[in-house]
């Protein structure tokens, strides 16, 4: 796969919404020691900066870390539960996930991961959540 990527994001938390939220961002992708690496940037709009995201998979183990305006690391493995701090704009609170399934599909020319996961804020729970990134190779137009 190419290093230049359009990364789909679609999550849904079921006590949040029924509804998906999608995005689709630019990004790039690079493999190295059997891990894949993907990186990409949101604009965060509550106050007009950038995140940048850096997703790390190695078989069915996926770490998330955000830098910027929100600052968090997130770590999702199969029966497995994972406490970290998350920071958004100075609002700082602990937060809790409990992985339930993840699923990673690779092809020549993508990479479909799937998680799915509670979530818990402050030791309460808020939501089962579902996150689906699809990875793909950026053609001529796109790049």
């Amino acid at each position: 796969m190419k290093k230049e990527v359009l990364i789909a994001i679609s999550g849904i938390q079921k006590e949040v919404s029924e509804e998906p939220v999608t995005v689709l961002v630019p990004g790039e992708y690079y493999m190295k020691n059997g891990t894949h690496y993907i990186r990409y940037q949101q604009y965060d709009e509550n106050n007009n900066s950038i995140i940048n995201n850096t997703m790390k998979i190695k078989g069915e183990v996926v770490e998330l870390k955000k830098t910027g305006s929100v600052i968090a690391r997130m770590h999702f493995e199969r029966g497995k539960d994972f406490v970290s701090y998350y920071d958004a704009d100075g609002f700082g609170m602990m937060i809790q996930t409990h992985t339930s399934q993840v699923i990673v599909k690779e092809n020549e020319n993508s990479l479909e991961i799937r998680i799915y996961y509670q979530l818990y804020m402050n030791e309460q729970y808020v939501s089962s959540c579902g996150v689906t990134v699809t990875v793909a190779e950026r053609s001529e137009e796109e790049s």
